[in-house]
């Protein structure tokens, strides 16, 4: 399956997998920014994906930061 990605600024990186068996995509931020503790920021990426009807696109935290500084989606 194709998933159709567009870069909304030139300087966006698109998403990756790092590893074939991986079963998800890296996702990065197109902003620097922190995130206080405690709080909730909405985050540009800087791209559009366009998921196929009958398909979803999940975010999902990265297991280390999530367990180890408590950084969820």
């Amino acid at each position: 399956m194709k998933i159709k990605i567009n870069k909304e600024c030139p300087h966006a990186k698109l998403p990756y997998k790092k590893h074939v068996l991986d079963a998800g995509w890296d996702l990065f931020s197109n902003q620097d920014c922190v995130i206080e503790p405690h709080s909730r920021l909405v985050v540009d990426t800087g791209i559009r994906m366009g998921i196929p009807a009958g398909w979803v696109g999940l975010i999902w935290p990265r297991s280390g930061l999530a367990v180890k500084s408590g950084i969820d989606v």
